[in-house]
């Protein structure tokens, strides 16, 4: 996983302290990138509003504005923004106001390398949890269509994002019967992520698997650097073979488009992947989604053509069980060998269903008990016997 660099703005009106802190802090931690200094509390809150730092050094006394004025503005206007406090050891009465600003860190002058190292990594571990935390919040609620409640970090407007809507199993309705749920919970639990992307796409910056509505179903979302190329269906491919041992004895599915994109359009591809799942899943057997296999494949005009639809009435009116069994086994044998998604055979099979109620003089059964039933049979089939 690549490392986010963290910019700093150093306030300090003693040039030699100045280079001093500067020589330190690129010496001793490249997380870090210093992007603006200033010799007084007013420059610095100039650079501040410029570059927008993740940290602020500031000296607590400098000229035109000190550094306890510079803490309240920045406080008052970037409240996010870290603040370290550099100060000698007859100034500490500075710090203690500082503290009362929320201000926890602070180092005495002259730094001691050893302390900035200290201080250094324990904010770089802070900043990371908290970033982290606003972009998992951020892509979670852009994700479920809802607008980000915060700023949107550089971060996610910066990077490139691939997304794989991943199914365990076939199609699941919202509600789903408490012991497959806790299946599939069990499933996604086994599953190395950060092992599997590492083997499958490296390098990347940053993952997230999101729940969807159904137990089944996350979003697998990838953010990758500009400069990272990678062929996305291969990758699907590689995943899918990687998960298949995982999830068995479920087939996995995974739908995915062809190339990467902005955090403007993750809203937009996940809905169209949904979309893509739904027209696309294969009970019972494992493949990758695309837009392509979506808008090539040729589906049948009807369900059930009229010449088969004559013969299951004639089976019916002659009771005749056994060849009537084997007309309904063929049907299932042809949409499975034509890799006919879900979708069509629900339609299909409440067709049928449809046929056989039509032709009762006493249907004994429900056809909207039936039809659910056909549903949550499929959705839980691991192969076409099942059915």
């Amino acid at each position: 996983m690549c490392h986010k660099k963290y910019s700093i703005v150093i306030a300090e009106d003693e040039p030699l302290i100045l280079e001093n802190i500067i020589e330190k802090i690129e010496k001793c931690n490249e997380r870090f990138t210093i992007v603006a200094s200033a010799s007084n509390g007013m420059d610095a809150l100039k650079a501040i509003e410029k570059v927008k730092p993740d940290l602020l050094f500031t000296d607590v006394r400098m000229p035109i504005m000190d550094g306890i004025e510079l803490i309240r503005e920045v406080r008052r206007i970037y409240p996010d923004i870290y603040i370290v406090i550099l100060s000698g050891f007859s100034e500490f009465s500075y710090a203690q106001q500082a503290m009362k600003l929320d201000v926890r860190d602070y180092l005495l002058k002259p730094l001691k390398l050893d302390q900035l190292v200290e201080v250094l990594s324990n904010i770089y571990e802070k900043l990371s949890q908290r970033i982290n935390s606003v972009e998992s919040e951020i892509i979670i609620s852009t994700i479920y269509g809802n607008k980000a409640a915060k700023t949107i970090p550089s971060s996610l407007q910066e990077a490139r994002f691939v997304l794989y809507l991943t199914c365990i199993g076939n199609l699941q309705k919202a509600a789903v019967p408490s012991t497959e749920s806790l299946n599939y919970s069990e499933i996604w639990k086994r599953i190395d992520w950060d092992k599997i992307l590492g083997k499958v796409w490296k390098p990347f910056q940053k993952w997230w698997v999101i729940d969807e509505r159904v137990p089944n179903e996350k979003f697998l979302i990838l953010a990758i650097g500009n400069e990272t190329e990678r062929n996305i269906i291969d990758c699907a491919d590689m995943l899918k073979d990687t998960l298949l041992p995982i999830t068995h004895p479920f087939n996995i599915t995974l739908c995915t488009d062809y190339i990467s994109i902005d955090y403007s359009h993750i809203w937009q591809t996940a809905q169209k992947l949904r979309s893509y799942m739904e027209q696309g899943l294969v009970p019972g057997s494992s493949s990758i989604v695309v837009p392509e296999l979506i808008n090539n494949r040729k589906l049948p005009s009807t369900y059930i053509d009229i010449v088969t639809e004559n013969g299951i009435k004639k089976l019916i009116e002659h009771k005749d069980l056994s060849m009537f069994h084997k007309q309904f086994m063929t049907l299932l044998q042809d949409w499975n060998r034509n890799s006919y998604p879900q979708l069509w055979i629900e339609n299909a099979l409440s067709q049928f269903v449809g046929i056989i109620y039509r032709q009762l003089i006493s249907p004994a059964f429900d056809i909207n008990e039936i039809e659910a039933k056909i549903s949550d049979t499929i959705a839980v089939s691991t192969n076409t016997n099942d059915l």
